[in-house]
């Protein structure tokens, strides 16, 4: 007997990571002020650990936020930490509900001062943003309400937060265009106080813009990850009016979202703002649609007759989603002129134009035809319904000419990544190529290391990054001494004078000077075993380490037994990560569905992905089975042994399998039917007397199985006559099968009894004269003659001496 793995539907496989930042071994211990853990250095993550006895309580300590003195009643956690330098940091707890952080300048329980603080309800999760003062020491305090009794299980992270998102602002909200999903986060979001609107303001939140159609409109946030919240405002920033706002008016999918419908005045803006109920953050889509938006053919042109090379030319703006590919503009006639129609719906519609040459129009943000919108400085053109119109422009002028084409320098920007273990389809992008990191690809013809492209460039000042598909894009600290941030980005900065002289620039990767240092980090090994799920396309790894981007770490199974690697060389420390099914293909996309509190996991943001320690110079290889923590698929130790069916005849029987563990179902030959309850039933009509092979199988994890297989052997109730011949002591067995008496018959000449075995002997000779006697124990059982050599009798089950 065997036991065997079942794989159905096997199919190729692909995976994906996500990467954000462990947690230490380092354990934190609930204590007095002068025990409290020490936070040497940010980011800080810890599994928490907590003590046995309250020491900071409610008569030691004032209270620290708007909760009640029953938060300090659990078998608290305490840290400190001096910052230094002034510093925002974000405290960050995942385990338990009923839970507080709180922020002291100095001891809680010797009279230190509240900083922050903030409670997390019934929620498992905890967050709050305080500023710290540079040599100030403080106390992070972990505690509880009366349930539960500690704040453990649970981890902690301490870290300086990200930057806002870029429509953080009022001023900088986004635009949107109807029908398209604009995706996004608020974890990282501040709250911009918008006056009361309803149930649409919850706190931080991010803004968006709209203009109206003169139709009812609707902006919906159905399907967020979270408890949202939405409203709706007209007016400007500086004096908002609300229109209308909704908590949770989703009829469909996540029934938490918001969802808000207005008429809307054709032309006026409405600004739309984001945010969740109580405070909470997560991921969102918005959607602004109207109903049946009526739209006007606008034909949008571009004199490039100043240009000697245009490139794949086209026109973008929130209408197509800041799509260069979208809408190509073309010059049939050969004047220079380009020209693309495209349908828009009334009201104020911005737009710019590009080339592959120069990338995205730079307009001058102060020219009478752009308008400011976040990071980009658009055109814009009023469209009144029914009335087609077309607006012509010289590139980056108000104008309609073409000015003189702008004068481009030669400019050869150089990487040095002779450090770093891979650097696979290297390149450079910036400001000058619309950020297209497939347009200027890097080469090093001559093996040393060194990567170099050579871009035309504009005057002024020029960003621009790196980038390779093993690191992604590089990334600085802004303040760093070649870089500038602009709208939370900071990039690469190179002046160009406009004079024309080549210009040639050679960095190292991720560095501001001309060398490439191996940074600290080591080869990590990830593995997945994806089971038997079907439908698989492709498994990729994706994370911090590679942009989040679905599609950059694909991973191997060369031997096709369901288990996907790739080997990822990783920065030295906390790194977070998941796998991905069918990255790049968002309707088939399977991420890891992780439970936040399980072993290899950690959760920051409202995010629960896997979390490993990279120590600098120790590769390592780590394997798991896809959504949990297991290392491998589950082996259930099946007992299934053989089984006899005696005695039996043409009839169905109900059969005790007597397999485990239970939850099996059993299989076999034809007539076998398993009855779920760990019984089976066997039609004895449709086998004969033999062995057959019957298979307990047991469900496990992504559709695979684990089966054993056992005996049937099936002796049905054959009896035969009882044949002997006279004068010897036949000891005869009769058929067990039977309990009842049968009658028998028999003669004198040599067959097999029910069992199959023989009695040798002879035949009778005829005329000899002979008395058949049949007894048992000494009591004879009576026999007649029926005629010639042939007798009978009716004997009950036993062992008969016949003479």
């Amino acid at each position: 007997m065997e036991k065997t793995y079942l794989f159905k539907g096997l199919a190729r496989c692909w995976a994906v990571l996500l990467a954000f930042g462990l947690f230490s071994t380092q354990q934190l211990n609930a204590t007095t002020c002068p025990d409290a853990t020490a936070v040497s250095a940010l980011p800080y993550n810890a599994a928490l650990v907590c003590g046995t006895t309250n020491d900071i309580t409610s008569l030691n300590s004032t209270n620290c936020g708007t909760y009640t003195n029953s938060y300090f009643n659990g078998n608290e956690s305490l840290l400190v930490f001096t910052p230094g330098a002034n510093t925002d940091v974000m405290i960050s707890y995942s385990g338990g509900g009923w839970t507080q952080i709180a922020v002291y300048a100095g001891c809680p329980s010797s009279g230190g001062t509240c900083i922050g603080g903030n409670d997390s309800g019934s929620a498992s999760s905890n967050s709050l943003t305080v500023s710290l003062t540079g040599g100030t020491q403080y106390y992070i305090l972990v505690d509880t309400w009366p349930t539960p009794n500690s704040p453990c299980p649970g981890t902690i992270s301490i870290m300086q937060p990200p930057p806002p998102p870029p429509n953080d602002n009022c001023i900088t909200a986004t635009v949107v265009s109807l029908g398209n999903p604009f995706p996004g986060s608020t974890a990282t979001a501040t709250d911009s106080a918008p006056p009361t609107c309803g149930s649409g303001v919850g706190g931080a939140g991010v803004w968006y813009r709209t203009t109206g159609t003169g139709l009812d409109m609707t902006a919906s946030l159905c399907g967020s990850s979270f408890d949202t919240r939405i409203a709706v405002y007209t007016g400007t920033c500086g004096s908002l009016m609300c229109l209308g706002g909704d908590d949770d008016a989703c009829d469909t999918g996540n029934t938490l979202a918001s969802e808000i419908t207005w008429a809307s005045t054709a032309g006026t803006d409405y600004l739309i703002y984001v945010s969740g109920f109580s405070g909470a953050t997560g991921d969102y889509t918005l959607t602004v649609t109207s109903a049946t938006p009526p739209t006007t053919d606008i034909t949008l042109c571009v004199d490039l007759s100043c240009f000697t090379s245009v490139t794949a030319p086209s026109v973008m703006g929130p209408f197509n989603g800041e799509n260069a590919g979208a809408n190509m503009v073309t010059d049939p006639d050969g004047d220079g002129v380009y020209c693309a129609v495209v349908p828009l719906p009334p009201g104020d519609q911005q737009f710019r134009f590009f080339f592959q040459e120069e990338g995205q129009e730079a307009l001058d943000p102060m020219a009478p035809c752009a308008v400011l919108n976040g990071p980009f400085v658009n055109r814009s053109v009023t469209v009144v319904d029914g009335m087609p119109q077309t607006v012509q422009y010289g590139w980056e002028m108000c104008g309609p000419s073409c000015g003189s084409a702008p004068t481009t320098t030669e400019v050869t920007l150089c990487v040095d990544l002779s450090c770093l273990p891979a650097a696979t389809a290297p390149s450079v992008f910036g400001q000058f190529n619309g950020w297209n990191a497939g347009a200027n690809m890097v080469t090093d013809p001559d093996g040393d290391g060194i990567f170099c492209a050579t871009v035309q460039m504009t005057a002024g000042p020029q960003e621009y990054l790196f980038f390779n598909q093993d690191e992604g894009p590089e990334s600085f600290d802004p303040g760093d001494p070649c870089t500038v941030t602009n709208f939370g980005f900071t990039n690469r900065i190179i002046n160009i004078d406009g004079s024309g002289t080549p210009v040639m620039e050679t960095y190292g990767w991720n560095s501001c000077d001309q060398n490439c240092t191996l940074p600290a980090g080591a080869n990590v090994e990830f593995c997945v075993n994806i089971g038997c799920l079907s439908g698989i396309n492709n498994v990729n790894l994706f994370g911090q380490f590679n942009g989040f981007n679905p599609v950059a770490n694909p991973m191997d199974d060369s031997d096709g037994d369901g288990v996907y690697c790739t080997t990822v060389f990783l920065g030295a420390g906390p790194q977070e990560y998941r796998f991905l099914i069918n990255g790049g293909d968002p309707p088939n996309e399977v991420a890891e569905p992780l439970t936040p509190g399980s072993s290899c996991t950690v959760t920051n943001f409202g995010f629960t992905n896997r979390i490993i320690n990279v120590v600098d110079g120790q590769d390592q290889s780590v394997e798991f089975v896809f959504g949990t923590c297991s290392s491998a698929l589950s082996d259930p130790d099946i007992s299934f042994t053989d089984i006899t069916l005696s005695c039996v005849g043409d009839e169905t029987v109900t059969v005790d399998g007597g397999a485990t563990p239970a939850g099996g179902v059993y299989s076999g030959p034809a007539g076998l039917t398993d009855n779920g309850d760990g019984t089976f039933d066997v039609d004895l009509s449709q086998l004969a007397e033999g062995d057959y092979t019957i298979t307990y199988t047991i469900p496990i994890e992504l559709d695979c199985e684990v089966s054993k297989t056992a005996n049937l052997r099936v002796d049905k109730d054959t009896w035969a006559p009882i044949i002997v011949y006279p004068s010897q002591d036949i000891v005869v067995n009769l058929d067990p099968c039977d309990p009842d008496p049968a009658v028998v018959f028999f003669e004198v000449t040599v067959t097999d009894d029910c069992d199959g075995e023989h009695f040798p002997g002879s035949s009778v000779v005829p005329g000899s004269e002979y008395t058949v006697t049949a007894s048992s124990g000494g009591n004879p059982t009576t026999v007649f003659s029926i005629g010639g050599d042939r007798f009978m009798g009716v004997f009950s089950p036993g062992m008969y001496q016949i003479v």
